[in-house]
């Protein structure tokens, strides 16, 4: 009786804590579904995908085989490559091509009957490209292009009628050519061009009189061109180029032109700092940017000139490689880069440079370089290349011991993972795509027990 009792409690506790990997479905019987744009809504799954037979069309899933199916086919006569999946006023919005309206705007309720075209910005059979979404509250922005105003700032509140330009921020058929990069209390930020101006930083409250130039801070027609704009502690954070004195540095705004300066010359003159990437832990800004060497390092910053400093220059003879994926995980900030005798890895700081370390050599022969970083179930998880080059999936605990790659027991394909910029976490499992059994980039998910 004992025997059995823990016979039970072994086979409940090996179950418990299995981690298993199961492909959803193998929607392209002939190559790459090469699933995209996933997103979780209304307890399904909602992503693009190529079964080789319709095209490149919206699909659904489950979580089960026989419940992911193609939503519907937008475009009979082609692929509609539906893109910008995004959840607004309880539907999806999204940019999809038929023949007869080229790309434009579409809605979906989650249903074939449902998923619609929501408006035909540019009318006919020519495209306006919606794309760039934003969401505010009771708004989302994006950018489109139509036959008289050219490419510009547009906004809906859910309706055809009130799915409009906001401003023809460059007149006539010229484009404005705007980039959506943040929204801060109720207003968005964004790079747009001017024939006047060039591309400079602009703001909008969704109303062609609360959109303006914020600053033009390579004055004239030329354009410094902000990127990278990230908010802390009420203002706003980004890289931009005056032309003249400074190169591309660091800049910040409240939202008006006397509160736009420059914070830090990084590479002083006009040499480039190229700071960029930024991201927010424990109330300050970390991020990479050149030095005089044109070196990139760690640097942090406070928002202040004197509170903007070097946090460590990991690669003392050269570049440190301070990459663009940085998570903040177990209270510690995980980044990649390089020390010059490893190659790029996955390094983690406390915020202190004697608490900045690398993680672990993945690739003893080279770069893992480390992508798309995310963490699911108390774990977090990466893209990497091991030592022979291949990319896999990775998990890690945050210690070097605990990082370690994951796969089916029964996978054959030795580089499964091209990327994780498409996933969606549903119902206890991660949704991404993968190549685990060698039959194609298809749709898998991956679940393990809540820790």
């Amino acid at each position: 009786m004992k025997n059995t009792i823990l016979l039970f409690i072994l086979f409940f506790t090996l179950n418990a804590s299995a981690q298993v990997f199961e492909l959803v479905k193998d929607i392209n019987l002939n190559g790459d579904a090469n699933p995209t744009g996933m997103m979780a809504f209304n307890g399904k799954i909602y992503f693009a995908a190529n079964d080789n037979i319709h095209g490149r069309e919206l699909w659904v899933s489950d979580g089960t085989n026989a419940g992911t199916k193609m939503l519907k086919d937008i475009n009979p006569r082609g692929d509609a490559n539906p893109q910008y999946l995004v959840e607004f006023k309880g539907k999806i919005y999204f940019s999809a091509k038929t023949t007869s309206n080229g790309i434009e705007l579409w809605v979906s309720d989650g249903t074939a009957s449902g998923t619609k075209l929501f408006k035909d910005i540019y009318p006919g059979t020519k495209s306006s490209i919606p794309g760039d979404f934003k969401l505010d509250t009771d708004k989302l922005y994006f950018k489109a292009s139509n036959n008289a105003l050219g490419s510009e700032l547009w906004v809906s509140d859910g309706t055809a009628g009130g799915t409009k330009i906001v401003k023809d921020i460059n007149p006539g058929v010229a484009s404005s050519r705007v980039d959506l990069l943040l929204l801060s209390k109720g207003k968005l930020y964004f790079r747009a061009t001017h024939i006047a101006s060039g591309a400079e930083l602009w703001v909008s409250d969704g109303t062609a009189e609360g959109t303006h130039i914020v600053k033009d801070i390579f004055a004239g027609t030329s354009s410094s061109n902000p990127y990278y704009a990230r908010e802390l502690n009420g203002k706003i954070y980004f890289s931009a180029d005056d032309g003249t004195t400074y190169g591309r540095e660091l800049w910040v705004t409240d939202g008006t032109s006397a509160g736009t300066q420059l914070v830090k010359d990084f590479n002083p003159g006009a040499g480039n700092g190229f700071p960029g990437s930024f991201k927010e832990y424990k109330g300050k800004q970390y991020f990479g940017a050149k030095d005089s060497n044109n070196n990139t390092h760690l640097w942090v910053s406070d928002g202040t000139t004197e509170g903007t400093k070097l946090l460590k220059r990991i690669n003392s003879s050269g570049s440190s490689q301070v990459g663009s994926y940085k998570i903040v995980f177990n209270n510690k900030l995980f980044f990649t880069a390089t020390n010059g005798i490893k190659g790029v890895e996955l390094w983690r700081t406390d915020g202190t440079s004697r608490g900045t370390v690398m993680l672990k050599d993945i690739n003893t022969n080279g770069h893992s370089e480390p992508t798309y970083l995310f963490i699911y179930n108390k774990k977090l998880y990466f893209a990497a290349k091991d030592a022979m080059g291949n990319k896999k999936l990775y998990e890690t605990d945050g210690s070097r011991a605990g990082t370690k790659s994951i796969a089916p027991n029964s996978a054959t394909n030795t580089s499964p993972i091209k990327s994780f910029l498409y996933k969606a976490q549903l119902n206890g499992s991660i949704y991404f795509r993968a190549n685990f059994n060698g039959k194609g980039r298809e749709l898998w998910k991956y679940t393990t027990p809540v820790r």
